[in-house]
């Protein structure tokens, strides 16, 4: 992780929190995984390690029922609301095909490191859901990716920021 997070550095962890769903569902990333991971970042020197997800279902159910707000706090994180769009800014995404601007949170925006955790499974539209399609989860409008050619909205984001670990 000293690889990745320096001495006095902000990391955002972004786990998939999308469902008010229990850990053994798999719906989203495991959260004693995002524990280990918030350690880490600690153990490298982050001042503070954040974590956040802008949810599909209810926020504070995704986050109470997945058990990894728990286990992230546990691990001294801060845990922050995607649920809003006050958190989210305006970006051009320069070279982008279909994706040419939309809204980030402000912690992709404004933090040193940013570590997207993915759970690996099957997704309707785009079929496989790894690490880009995670993505999803830092803007305020993913209808927008929905109803614009979904695939191409995912890999016109990556033109903007990619995550320093996945």
């Amino acid at each position: 992780m000293k690889r990745f997070v320096k001495s006095n550095q902000t990391a955002v962890v972004k786990p998939n929190i999308g469902w008010d769903s229990s850990p053994e569902r798999a719906a989203n990333t495991n959260p004693k995984l995002v524990k280990r991971i918030i350690e880490h970042c600690f153990e490298a020197g982050a001042k503070d390690v954040y974590v956040f997800d802008h949810t599909c279902d209810n926020w504070n159910r995704c986050y109470t029922n997945s058990l990894i707000e728990k286990y992230a706090k546990d691990a001294g994180a801060k845990v922050v609301p995607g649920n809003d769009e006050k958190y989210y800014h305006e970006v051009e995404i320069k070279g982008a095909k279909r994706l040419t601007k939309t809204s980030v949170h402000e912690l992709i925006l404004e933090s040193d490191v940013f570590i997207n955790v993915p759970v690996l499974k099957d997704h309707s539209s785009a079929r496989l859901s790894i690490a880009m399609k995670n993505l999803m989860g830092v803007v305020w409008d993913r209808g927008y990716w929905h109803r614009n050619d979904l695939n191409q909205c995912i890999a016109d984001y990556c033109l903007h920021r990619k995550p320093d670990l996945n």
